[in-house]
């Protein structure tokens, strides 16, 4: 008899085909003797080297490429929704890379809680900017205020199986995915000691894009709209942060940040040896 599958990843792919093989091998690293499957979704690709890479992988087991028309990362999250199979569902973007342990702390975290639908884990940022952002705790009331969880979260299947990204926000559709667990009832966890390792890559992701102009504050209010949160006084307060407060301390922020993470590189030797493995080759 075929064993269930405990673990699916979901690996949305629009071209960067030299990263989605550190993407994929990290996860291959990381599933041990569980029973998995790996859902690389292709919105489109048309660099050459990223086609190459995709017909050379799908041929791997517990590997499948589904090909589709550009509809965007929502678009191509919610393909691997529709053909995942998994009790538990996590969608790594394929620029990004996780821990050794990553499958087996969340797992264990949401054994341990019961009473939560998703988890998410600590992030250690390396590329253009460096730095260690730590899991914190669900707090639903900060949540309304702005998206402190990372987008790599993992899902309960038989949770997220119900539920679709909305594919007219180009950006925050994790922040929009968040608020609306949220309304259905639905809370997280936070796993510390389990490890995103978030590529920063300068003007490559839509939210940079965005987050430079006057189309981030139309996005913002459009999800505030979608949730009910418009003219709330949490919206005010967000917009008190991002553009009165945060231009201020974010040098500080940054800095201390940094510093931080050096001092957990010195003290963590796993951490200090993947990170040094990634930045050498990036």
């Amino acid at each position: 008899m075929k064993k269930a599958v405990v673990w699916t990843i979901v690996i949305p792919c629009f071209n960067k085909g030299n990263l989605v093989l550190e993407a994929l091998a990290s996860v291959q690293a990381a599933v041990g003797t569980t029973t998995y499957e790996i859902i690389i979704v292709d919105d489109e690709s048309s660099d050459p080297i990223t086609l190459l890479v995709l017909e050379t992988v799908k041929k791997q087991e517990h590997v499948t490429v589904i090909r589709q028309k550009n509809v965007g990362l929502s678009g191509a999250r919610n393909t691997g929704i529709a053909h995942s199979s998994g009790t538990y569902v996590f969608f790594l973007d394929n620029d990004d890379v996780i821990s050794n342990n990553f499958l087996e702390l969340t797992e264990r975290t949401l054994n341990e809680h019961p009473e939560a639908s998703f988890t998410y884990p600590d992030t250690v940022f390396f590329g253009e900017r460096e730095g260690l952002r730590q899991a914190q705790p669900f707090d639903a009331a900060r949540l309304q205020i702005n998206n402190y969880i990372p987008s790599a979260c993992v899902f309960r299947g038989e949770v997220i199986r119900t539920f679709r990204y909305d594919t007219t926000f180009p950006a925050l559709e994790d922040w929009d995915m968040l608020l609306t667990l949220l309304e259905a009832g639905h809370t997280g966890v936070p796993t510390r000691g389990a490890f995103l390792f978030y590529r920063i890559i300068k003007k490559t992701s839509l939210t940079t894009e965005y987050s430079q102009n006057n189309k981030w504050v139309e996005l913002l209010n459009s999800v505030r709209a979608k949730h009910g949160l418009l003219g709330k006084s949490s919206s005010r307060q967000q917009d008190f942060l991002l553009y009165k407060v945060y231009p201020l301390l974010a040098p500080i922020v940054l800095a201390l940040q940094k510093r931080r993470f050096q001092q957990t590189l010195r003290n963590h030797h796993y951490l200090h040896h993947e990170y040094t493995r990634l930045t050498h080759q990036s």
